[in-house]
């Protein structure tokens, strides 16, 4: 992703003509889902590293669960929620 950015960065600020060429619009546009998978990924290796302690019966599940009041999420938490996504 950061090196279809620069060179795009390159690209418009040097020459302009080979920027609108086909084959490079389509490596943008095949470039796109890679944040998603970027961010999907980082959650899989943050969830996998909690769980072999509970896997090999050191800790219990209730245990390795982040503990959140229902103080945290409030009513506006919802709505934002609910309005933005």
């Amino acid at each position: 992703m950061a090196a279809v950015g620069a060179i795009s960065i390159f690209g418009i600020t040097r020459s302009k003509k080979w920027i609108f060429d086909p084959r490079f619009l389509r490596v943008i546009a095949l470039s796109m889902p890679l944040g998603f998978l970027a961010i999907e990924a980082g959650w899989v290796v943050t969830e996998v590293g909690r769980q072999p302690w509970i896997i090999y019966g050191i800790m219990k599940t209730k245990d390795a669960v982040t503990p959140h009041a229902r103080s945290y999420l409030s009513n506006g938490s919802f709505l934002a929620a609910f309005i933005f996504f």
